[in-house]
């Protein structure tokens, strides 16, 4: 059969056949015949995509800069909303958006730029103001970036924020329009207000047939969440034991090896001359070389400078042209590893006085004639001096190494553990630990995590029970996990769910009963009454508020911002009366006697300035939202909403 394949494909009427495929794999990839396209995006916005892996990234970078700024009052649940997600996306296809018009306008980032931000964000790549590659990537690496994918990701942000730059720049106002601006930020006003009590329900408010009713109507909105419970095993650097103090022994020795850490060793300012030879070379020819460096020598005793004589005869190309400096080198410490100088040399150089020429010493460049043109004295702190903090920091480097030892025997156990974290536990010498049923975003301690959240709310964890990979807390804590037991989501029976429904309704009767006074009130003072006479009725306590500001912390924050919408009064004996919803619930009336507008006369020119930066900011504000806008109208913008 085979055969008879090779004789057809040798005809015309094979190639006619296979040329349409011949094409197709040449074009697309023969990988694009056999396996199916996948749809990864989660957000398109016209030729822009947002991939769900680019989304759950920035999910979790959010969340956890959340967890940072909140510390242990951190909730994940608090963001487990489908307001949260959506607004990281939408902050993301934004942030696209704007890159792109960025691009459109000729608008780019310069290497200059970027470099500048990655200075600034990644400081620990800089050693001494020099930027080290491999630091560079090994931090990187931590926080699962490759160099490519931070820079195109640095370079997209600070794309995205050319525009609304250039906006800022661009937004102006006159004189006039910032002391107009004055006048208004910083206007007051008078007014009297009673806030109205919310009405009390009767016990008997709420009927059984109307608990039932509501609870068969909204049945979707009452369910049992989703929860699972977790076995754990922990291994974190603060809770090992604290290994014994190391000897003075062996602090002694660690000091001595490590002594230049401690203060500024002996140091002699050193010039050579070198006559080259090889190790190999005959006798003949080392009897040679060291014939000249005796001549050599011989010149510098007779009166000749010992640079002169270096650069007309040194063959070391290093040091000739400075006539043979070779600058402070120090004293080598006893047993060290990596000398620059071999010990021939360095013996030889530390037995000399300050002026000293020496005789020729033989090392494997040759031989050398070494002047020593000034003594630095040593400066070392004494070993009682640095023995608590050399025992400190042996005993944190033997923590460490055993952490480090741990942490792989943690790994080695847990990608072959299943079923069970016993074997793990007993890899890190702990033991298996349980957390109590919790449904998502309602863990606290190691379940709080969101790594540990995503794991063990995932199909993978939660379903076949998996044991996971080591999962960072923070930087040397580490947790394996596997899903011990797990409840899928359950709809509540009318019992379970009667205290909720209870209260939906109580709080809806409570609303309606509440508006409804709140309109009767509002009615009378409409029709004449004084707040005083309607405090009278209702128990509700008048409050005088002089001289409010916009920024009041003496009144309710929602009373004071419907207060300043309010129109200003007709005359000084014709209040504006009217009636405000405060973010709590309650309602109150309001006689808003005088509004007086912030005074300009007499600005200074650094308040006018501060005053038109801040209105500048404003400015630039509703520009930029107004572009968004505009560019998102331009496009069609697609969500997978099932992917949040």
């Amino acid at each position: 059969m085979l055969q008879n394949i090779r004789d057809k494909t040798g005809s015309k009427l094979a190639f006619i056949i296979l040329m349409p495929l011949i094409f197709i794999f040449a074009f697309f990839g023969i990988n694009s015949y056999f396996v199916a396209s996948v749809d990864d995006s989660i957000a398109t916005a016209g030729d822009i995509k947002i991939t769900e892996a680019e989304y759950r990234q920035r999910l979790q970078e959010q969340l956890g800069q959340m967890q940072s700024m909140m510390g242990e009052s951190f909730n994940a649940r608090m963001f487990d909303t489908p307001e949260f997600k959506r607004n990281v996306l939408d902050r993301m296809i934004d942030e696209r958006l704007l890159s792109a018009a960025g691009g459109s306008a000729g608008l780019a980032v310069s290497e200059a730029r970027l470099r500048e931000e990655i200075k600034k964000q990644v400081p620990s790549a800089y050693m001494n103001d020099k930027f080290s590659p491999e630091a560079y990537k090994s931090i990187l690496n931590q926080v699962g970036y490759t160099p490519q994918e931070f820079e195109a990701r640095i370079r997209d942000n600070l794309a995205a924020g050319l525009i609304p730059t250039r906006i800022y720049q661009t937004s102006a106002s006159t004189d006039v329009e910032t002391k107009r601006y004055v006048a208004l930020r910083d206007q007051s006003r008078d007014f009297r207000y009673l806030l109205l009590n919310r009405p009390a329900l009767a016990a008997d408010a709420i009927k059984e047939e109307q608990i039932k009713a509501y609870f068969e109507s909204h049945r979707a909105d009452f369910n049992n969440e989703e929860t699972v419970a977790l076995d754990y095993v922990e291994l974190n650097i603060g809770l090992l034991p604290m290994p014994a103090p190391p000897s003075d022994a062996t602090l002694q020795e660690i000091y001595q090896r490590e002594l230049s850490r401690f203060g500024t060793l002996e140091g002699r300012l050193t010039s050579h001359i070198l006559v080259q030879v090889a190790e190999s070379a005959s006798a003949e020819d080392v009897k040679t070389a060291q014939d000249k460096a005796a001549a050599l020598l011989a010149e510098i005793r007779g009166g000749k400078a010992f640079a002169d004589v270096a650069r007309a005869s040194s063959d070391d190309i290093g040091s000739k042209e400075s006539g043979g400096d070779l600058g402070f080198i120090d004293k080598p410490i006893p047993n060290s590893a990596g000398a620059l100088f071999e010990p021939a040399f360095t013996d030889a150089l530390f037995s000399l006085e300050a002026g000293a020429v020496s005789e020729p010493v033989k090392t494997a460049q040759g031989f050398h004639l070494i002047q020593v043109r000034e003594i630095r004295p040593a400066a070392v702190q004494s070993f009682e001096e640095v023995r608590a903090q050399l025992s400190q920091e042996a005993v944190e480097l033997a923590r460490e190494e055993r952490f480090a030892e741990l942490e792989s025997a943690m790994l080695d156990a847990s990608s072959v553990a299943v079923g069970s974290l016993d074997e793990v536990a007993k890899a890190v010498e702990g033991q298996v630990q349980q957390v109590p049923a919790f449904s998502k975003g309602m863990g606290f301690g190691i379940a709080g995590n969101p790594a540990v959240q995503d794991f063990v709310f995932s199909d993978e964890g939660k379903l076949e029970g998996t044991v996971s990979d080591l999962i960072e807390i923070a930087p040397n804590h580490h947790v394996v996990v596997r899903v011990s037991e797990h409840k899928p989501r359950n709809p509540k029976s009318l019992d379970d769910a009667r205290a909720e429904v209870q209260a939906k309704l109580t709080q809806e009767q409570g609303d309606k009963l509440a508006k409804e006074e709140a309109d009767a009130a509002l009615k009378r003072l409409l029709g004449g009454e004084t707040l005083d006479s309607i405090s009278a009725s209702t128990g509700a306590v008048v409050t005088a508020a002089d001289a409010v500001g916009r920024q009041s912390v003496s009144h309710d924050a929602s009373l004071v911002k419907e207060v300043f919408k309010m129109a200003k009064p007709a005359a000084a004996d014709k209040p504006t009366r009217g009636m405000v919803k405060l973010d709590d619930g309650r309602y109150g009336l309001v006689e808003l006697s005088s509004v007086k507008e912030g005074n300009v006369e007499g600005l200074d020119q650094a308040t006018l300035d501060a005053a038109r930066e801040q209105l500048k900011g404003g400015l630039a504000n509703a520009d930029m939202e107004a572009f968004r806008a505009q560019l998102r109208s331009g496009v069609e913008i697609v969500i997978d909403e099932t992917k949040l």
